[in-house]
């Protein structure tokens, strides 16, 4: 991983008041490998002849997941601006306030195994000009539709992080106060990571993932192997395949935080203190089946009548 970054802070007091400014700017770049089921997750259930060994011995796999590695390059810009003012209010009251500016850009992927899904586009049979042969609904870098750049994702420049306190000396002789801040943090800076990446770069057409049960070990490299090329635009999509995008408007995971805390000075020597303290979580992701079938009335199933597995993660 290759990183440079660059800020600045600057306080000034004036009178009453104490405001900060600052600001950061980072670049990086990210090469992401992993091989998670490049060898392929082998299961012999012993369906052929009893026993697992057995199976094994004679070449009957039960199960097998295949893959090809998952390659992710990627580079990424961050901005973060912030400004915030202590203000002494009275003798006996000061506020903190601050806001702090944290836009969005996403993560370039720049090999391009990056693509997203569009529903109403697979319900219309609208199919992707970038590859010949993959099913509809998905589209990819060139589609109308897919956000400019290679991150799949839509910028987002308003996500506003706001902050207030308050500190208030009851009495006005420094032993009795209440404290009371209130923020919205917006977890922009992490919002999509490798591994959730990973959902694109080991499906097709740039890797391979397939599961198939019940083959001979000695048919299975005559099965998986294609020599295809995934930049091609007649690129083979092999039947049964996973596929797993993001969301392109998936919204930052938010944290709201609150407390009112009171402190209390008795003698000279002893002192009391109560907080209440709450918080707020929401905009989580999770991975959702967007094509799930129903299975006798009884619950979510893959339906039958299609064949590619859809998933989307979003943030709820």
């Amino acid at each position: 991983m290759n990183a440079s970054q660059i800020g600045d802070d600057l306080t000034v007091v004036r009178g009453d008041h104490q405001m900060s400014v600052g600001g950061s700017l980072a670049y990086w770049q990210f090469h992401f490998l992993s091989h998670a089921r490049s060898g392929g997750n082998w299961t012999f259930s012993g369906q052929a002849t009893g026993l697992g060994l057995a199976d094994f011995l004679v070449g009957r796999v039960g199960r097998l997941e295949h893959g090809g590695p998952a390659i992710l390059p990627m580079e990424q810009w961050y901005a973060g601006l912030y400004a915030q003012d202590a203000w002494r209010a009275t003798s006996r009251v000061t506020i903190n306030a601050g806001l702090r500016w944290e836009p969005y850009v996403g993560q370039n992927v720049l090999n391009g195994s990056v693509y997203n899904f569009n529903l109403d586009n697979y319900r219309k049979n609208v199919r992707t000009k970038v590859y010949a042969n993959a099913p509809a609904g998905l589209i990819y870098p060139g589609d109308e539709g897919f956000p400019p750049g290679r991150s799949g994702l839509n910028k987002q420049w308003f996500n506003f992080s706001p902050r207030v306190g308050l500190a208030w000396d009851v009495s006005g002789n420094g032993r009795t106060a209440v404290r009371g801040p209130t923020a919205l943090r917006m977890t922009c800076r992490t919002r999509i990571t490798a591994d959730q990446r990973e959902l694109a770069a080991v499906r097709q057409p740039h890797a391979r993932r397939r599961s198939a049960g019940r083959i001979r070990a000695s048919v299975r490299a005559a099965r998986w192997r294609s020599t295809s090329d995934p930049h091609e635009p007649d690129t083979v999509f092999i039947p049964c395949g996973a596929f797993g995008a993001v969301d392109p408007d998936i919204n930052s995971p938010r944290i709201q935080q609150w407390n009112v805390t009171v402190e209390k000075q008795f003698g000279r020597a002893w002192q009391a203190e109560a907080s209440y303290i709450g918080s707020y979580t929401d905009r989580l992701w999770n991975q959702v089946a967007i094509n799930p079938g129903v299975f006798l009335g009884l619950g979510p199933c893959r339906s039958p009548a299609f064949s590619t597995r859809l998933a989307r993660r979003t943030g709820i």
